[in-house]
């Protein structure tokens, strides 16, 4: 049993699971256009296995997200948490070595991010081990493990395979807003005509103060509901944090969106 969770590990951990004829609108905060292409589901037994796994190797790492091949952890790290941009929460597979377009020019690219030190909100590449992580506040990495879960761990916590001891930070100066950092959102496929969509608000967001589900047409926003979300009393925020789950008709749940009201104009929209 443990070759073969090690092998299904290995195996998850580098599948593209992916349609390499469609490829992804994606770009770097400068404008270079980056290939990638959206992944799919895992079946519910591939879940199942991967959640044992993470259980009995990698226990103090904590899950955020479940498995899936929709996105890998450049992906996440250096599209998903592009700030400022509507679509950023783009669900992504982006493979090596086109994550490098995101760093500096002597890595090739084009001067997106600077080079930096272990900072807050800083990428961390693992250049020898074909992975990426964002920086997160006390030192704590935020990255998606291939087609494995979205984990929160240490810089050392990881697979072998990433090869934690050789990684260099890039920041990009004016972050700000990040959209897969203050806002972690999840939309689970459709099941008995319906679509549940929740969210996590993982900083203060001091300006918004509730929000809606809006779907993009074109260059028009069109309300899914009238009904506007309010933000939970702090003093009522349990344990997980500041959670919200709502449900949508299968029939309407295309191309949503969540949107932040009070929020400043280019950072009130941020892609399910």
């Amino acid at each position: 049993m443990k070759k073969f969770h090690i092998a299904l590990f290995a195996f998850v951990l580098t599948m593209l699971g992916v349609n390499a004829q469609v490829l992804s609108f994606t770009y770097t905060p400068n404008g270079t256009y980056v290939p990638g292409s959206p992944g799919g589901e895992l079946s519910s037994w591939d879940c199942s296995n991967i959640n044992s796994i993470m259980a009995s190797q990698y226990p103090s790492a904590t899950i955020r997200r479940r498995a899936t091949a929709r996105y890998n952890c450049h992906g996440f790290a250096w599209h998903m948490s592009n700030t400022g941009s509507a679509t950023s929460s783009q669900k992504i597979w982006i493979n090596a070595p086109n994550l490098n377009k995101y760093q500096t020019s002597a890595y090739g690219g084009d001067n997106s991010y600077g080079a930096s030190g272990e900072v807050n909100h800083a990428k961390a590449h693992y250049y020898s081990g074909d992975h990426s992580a964002n920086v997160r506040t006390g030192g704590t990495y935020r990255s998606k493990w291939g087609a494995y879960p979205l984990v929160d761990h240490t810089r050392y916590n990881v697979p072998t395979i990433y090869q934690a001891s050789f990684v260099r930070w890039f920041f990009r100066s004016g972050s700000g807003f990040n959209s897969a950092d203050d806002l972690d959102l999840n939309q689970e496929p459709a099941e008995n005509g319906v679509v549940k969509l929740d969210w996590f608000v993982n900083s203060e967001l001091s300006d918004v103060y509730a929000f809606k589900i809006v779907r993009m047409e074109g260059e028009s926003i069109q309300a899914v509901s009238t009904q506007e979300i309010p933000r939970i009393d702090l003093a009522k925020v349990g344990p997980e944090g500041e959670h919200y789950v709502v449900e949508v008709p299968a029939n309407e749940a295309n191309n949503l969106y969540l949107q932040l009201l009070g929020a400043p104009e280019g950072h009130n929209l941020v892609k399910f």
